[in-house]
């Protein structure tokens, strides 16, 4: 008997493809980023953890004064391993620098990508990125200040997967800035640059040569693996993309299960006389339930395997790209099955129970009941009972009753509309929030233009610019690392702001937003601070909270931080200049310059217009389908108003304008709620991946942003209207008598 109850789903499905389509398209699309983003996600941390372990990454890197000696005998006596590295920048042409790096055998061993391993002196490897991005290829000649070396392969370092210029950066510039690896001997010979240790624990008793090294060596830097931006940021912009690959199928399903419940309920209650008949010709609630699951086993079945099947063919591309961004090398190709069967699993999930909920609450009534066909009384809801339309045209009356007399219609309409909206101000937002944290950093805050640190403090500056001091702290159980500056009260390179934009003068402890929102602090708050380098314990009172993006920074004055530090009263280690200095190189332990900063900033902008635009097709795809379906879904309802209004007399365009522009002003709600949901949502994403990350993202969404966004939004709005003015034209002046003869 189901066989022959089944025969009648094609029929009711060609006669309302659109709907069925659209649902298919949104379980699709869930299933697609589903698939991609997990399945591609687990490959590249796998393929991360799997590189980490076969080059052995450092725990530790630490610049001393005095050498380290009798290294054998340290890493026996606490159970680490030890390499030396030096490393030095070189400039390839006034715009791209060039950081090269020893070989190392134990700690931070370099895997090799493409090509050869070095063979000789006058080898050299390359990050493939830089290759790329300045097109040289293996078996190329370079030309460096020391010799010229042929490019003997590619290759990706651990310490180095998101190869930052310098730990402040945020972005990566391929074009300006690349890393190299020579031989021993190599850098030996040419005798220059930084030297430091790579410490590798092997016990979790390890980390106490720290204090060795601090009491017999004097630590000029130290950093923890988890310390470095180069490293650390993987996991922050991983886990990032790992959340959104979760929520947002779930969102499009959940929007998906709510659009088929009113489908199949408004079929139910069209059918009500028929389920009676069905129930007196012997079926049973099972098999008439089976009957309308099997709508909803459609939709999930052909979405659930076309989007796990597109989801999987674009899991290599998704995969490659993330693979080249961080320079994490493809060791092995990983699919994990579970995310493949739970992308076929969830669409279930979601509508089957959502269509058994409409179906049960049908089966409910008694068979009589439903053999006396759908004439329940129309009930006025309490949105419509608080709204005084007497007054009004008939036009607006009907509109309004449209809209109330369906809160469950209205609630989906209102929710697609915001959810699609929130795709299409997503784009807007990243760039509005971009150009201005790129302007508030670049020309409020940081007035220099060359940043120098050196090896070891001086009291007396005889190379011009602005000294100041700083060094590296943590807060037990919160953060690991921030750095603490001492700079000059009148300060001409730093220009603190507050929240109205006011400059805060340098002549108390002042915070910056990233910091306090790691921290949790505010202004009048206490916190006991700890030396990175000395161990030693400080409680410090934080005056103000300065409006910077960049850094997890506190400001002092310098008097103040020697005080602190138990240096002299004169004592610095940083210049910041407007022009270039002329430092002996040697005495240089780091070089930064804005434009860097500026270059990497700018080097995002074509992978965001990339993005924007895949965002704008989901927004495009969701809206048009939420919009098609609810108003596809009002017409069905109002066949025999519309073919009413025919018979006396209204003309198609005045029938367009009373049915189709029923949605107006939910797609507007829908809209301007999505303006503060889309803000606070991504304000709570950005703080949970990017705490102890030394920077926070402003949120930015500027008002032209905003109307083009609802331009967009209207037109998407216009052009369903316009594909459902077809279904109104095809409905008969006799539709109206069938119904009544029904």
């Amino acid at each position: 008997m189901v066989m022959v109850l089944n025969k009648k789903i094609k029929r009711v499905i060609l006669s309302q493809k659109a709907v069925y389509i659209g649902s298919i398209i949104l379980v699709m699309l869930s299933s697609l980023l589903y698939t991609n983003f997990n399945i591609s996600m687990k490959n590249v941390e796998k393929n991360k953890n799997l590189f980490l372990k076969i080059t052995m990454i450092e725990d530790a890197k630490v610049i001393t004064q005095k050498p380290l000696e009798n290294i054998s005998e340290l890493e026996n006596k606490f159970n680490v391993l030890i390499d030396e590295r030096k490393q030095l920048d070189v400039n390839i042409n006034s715009n791209t620098v060039l950081r090269i790096f020893e070989k190392t055998e134990k700690v931070d061993i370099s895997y090799i990508v493409e090509g050869k391993n070095i063979e000789s002196d006058n080898d050299i490897l390359l990050d493939p990125n830089f290759a790329k991005a300045n097109n040289i290829k293996i078996g190329d000649y370079i030309e460096l200040p020391f010799g010229k070396f042929i490019v003997k392969g590619f290759f990706s370092m651990p310490d180095y997967i998101y190869p930052l210029k310098s730990d402040t950066d945020m972005m990566v510039n391929y074009n300006n800035f690349g890393i190299a690896i020579l031989s021993k001997n190599k850098i030996n010979e040419i005798n220059k640059g930084i030297n430091y240790y790579l410490i590798k624990y092997k016990s979790k008793d390890s980390y106490k040569i720290k204090d060795y090294i601090a009491e017999n060596n004097f630590i000029i830097f130290y950093q923890d693996i988890k310390d470095n931006p180069r490293y650390s940021f993987v996991d922050a912009k991983l886990m990032g993309s790992t959340k959104m690959g979760s929520a947002l199928p779930v969102i499009i399903l959940l929007l998906t299960s709510l659009l088929v419940c009113i489908v199949i309920w408004r079929i139910i209650k069209t059918e009500f006389s028929q389920i009676g008949t069905l129930y007196a010709l012997g079926y049973t609630k099972k098999e008439i339930l089976f009957h309308y699951l099997s709508y909803g086993n459609i939709i999930a079945l052909l979405g659930g395997v076309s989007g796990t099947i597109l989801g999987l063919i674009f899991v290599k591309p998704l995969t490659s790209f993330f693979i080249s961004y961080f320079n994490i090398p493809l060791i092995e190709n990983l699919f994990d099955i579970k995310y493949i069967i739970i992308s076929l699993l969830i669409p279930y999930i979601f509508i089957i129970p959502a269509i058994s909920f409409v179906t049960l609450k049908a089966l409910r009534l008694s068979p009589v009941n439903l053999m006396r066909g759908n004439n329940e009384i129309i009930k006025i809801g309490i949105l419509e009972k608080k709204i005084n339309i007497t007054k009004l045209k008939f036009i607006s009356k009907f509109r309004i009753r449209e809209v109330t007399r369906s809160l469950p219609r209205l609630f989906v309409l209102i929710f697609g509309i915001t959810i699609a909206s929130m795709f299409l101000l997503l784009g807007f937002l990243y760039k509005n929030s971009i150009d201005y944290l790129l302007n508030q950093s670049m020309n409020e805050v940081y007035k220099y233009e060359y940043n120098y640190v050196l090896k070891a403090y001086e009291d007396d500056n005889n190379y011009g610019g602005e000294e100041y001091n700083l060094s590296a702290f943590k807060v037990e159980n919160k953060i690991e690392s921030f750095a603490v500056l001492g700079i000059k009260p009148d300060s001409k390179m730093i220009n603190l702001t507050d929240e109205s934009g006011k400059s805060i003068s340098i002549n108390s402890v002042i915070a910056t937003r990233p910091l306090s929102n790691t921290l949790n602090i505010k202004e009048g708050d206490k916190i006991i601070i700890t030396n990175k380098y000395s161990n030693k314990k400080y409680e410090i009172k934080i005056d103000k909270i300065a409006e910077v993006y960049t850094g997890n920074n506190i400001y002092m004055p310098l008097s103040d931080f020697n005080k602190i530090m138990n240096l002299n009263e004169n004592s610095f280690i940083g210049i910041f200049s407007s022009n270039k200095l002329n430092i002996d190189e040697d005495k240089i332990l780091k070089f930064e310059t804005k434009k860097d900063f500026e270059e990497a900033f700018k080097t995002i902008l074509n992978p965001l217009k990339a993005s924007f635009a895949v965002i704008s097709l989901f927004a495009f795809v969701i809206s048009l389908v939420v919009i098609y379906i609810i108003t596809g879904i009002s017409i069905e309802e109002n066949k025999n108003n519309i073919s009413m209004f025919k018979i006396f007399g209204y003309t198609n365009n005045e029938i367009n304008s009373l049915i189709l522009n029923t949605a107006t002003i939910p797609v507007i709600v829908g809209f301007l709620i999505s303006i503060p949901l889309l803000i606070k949502s991504m304000d709570a994403l950005f703080r949970s991946f990017s705490k102890g990350i030394d920077f926070a993202f402003p949120l930015k969404l500027e008002p032209l942003s905003i109307v083009l966004s609802f331009i967009i939004m209207i037109g998407i709005y216009e052009l369903s209207k316009y594909l459902s003015k077809k279904k109104i034209l095809n409905i008969s002046l006799s539709e109206a008598l069938k119904s009544q003869r029904e």
